[in-house]
């Protein structure tokens, strides 16, 4: 029987990872890396799942020392996002300049210069509160955010709807069922 709280839980934490994480990370990277620094986040989680079924493999690791693994690998993330400073971009929009300021050398390092930075990141902001919000009917109707609202929205649709999430989930029974003979850790793999 399923646990309800438990995948709740998992599914809150999961959710609020893959929006925060990526943001938290463009926000404080610099600007040369932040896109590389974006996609991260896929490759981690693919590789996560390729190193848990790896573990698997012949029964080398007990399932509770995976489990361990998994649950003791955010908690560590978590323990140490608590010690990280609020984003630069985000004290700025809330006109915390000086934090800001302490947030950004520390991200940098005390050797770097973060004035020209820093100057750049008010300067969004300044335009960013001079740019209107669109409401939805907007979005869907003019050319100028058509366009683009439908291309995100097409890569998105196709990475949720590929099925690889399935695949990864459920690469063991697949095999499993198709008759193979391989190890059901070395088939996940």
């Amino acid at each position: 029987m399923l646990d309800w709280s438990n995948l709740t839980y998992i599914g809150f934490a999961s959710g609020s990872f893959i929006v925060l994480g990526p943001s938290y990370t463009t926000d404080m990277a610099e600007v040369s890396l932040r896109g590389t620094f974006g996609v991260t986040l896929n490759l981690a989680v693919t590789l996560a799942q390729v190193m848990i079924n790896a573990l698997s493999i012949n029964g080398a690791v007990h399932w509770d020392v995976i489990s361990a693994i998994c649950i003791g690998i955010p908690v560590a993330l978590v323990s140490f996002m608590l010690m990280m400073p609020e984003s630069p971009r985000y004290l700025i929009s809330k006109g915390k300049r000086d934090e800001a300021a302490k947030a950004l050398q520390w991200f940098r390092g005390s050797h770097y210069d973060i004035t020209e930075e820093l100057e750049t990141m008010v300067e969004d902001q300044e335009r960013r509160r001079t740019v209107k919000s669109i409401d939805f009917k907007t979005l869907l109707s003019v050319q100028l955010y058509l366009r683009p609202f439908l291309f995100i929205a097409m890569l998105i649709s196709i990475n949720q709807l590929s099925g690889i999430s399935f695949f990864f989930r459920y690469t063991q029974e697949i095999f499993r069922d198709a008759g193979s003979d391989l190890d059901e850790g070395k088939s996940s793999v």
